[in-house]
């Protein structure tokens, strides 16, 4: 299995689509600048009808952000 960053929420979106497994990771509130928070793209999903058993959603406990 590859894992790789995707920045652009609508190359996600294709990426799924294409049977491609995705990662949504929640920060911390008020922790991202520009960009969707978790539930904002969890709902742009629901909309575009992509198949939700193959996105997840995760925490790795705000240990990326800077100390």
């Amino acid at each position: 299995m590859y894992f790789f960053r995707v920045i652009n929420c609508v190359g996600a979106c294709e990426l799924v689509k294409q049977g491609c497994y995705i990662d949504i990771t929640a920060f911390p509130e008020g922790s991202i600048g520009q960009g969707y928070n978790a539930v904002e793209a969890v709902q742009l999903a629901i909309e575009r009808k992509l198949p939700l058993e193959r996105i997840t959603l995760s925490s790795d406990g705000g240990g990326c952000l800077p100390a």
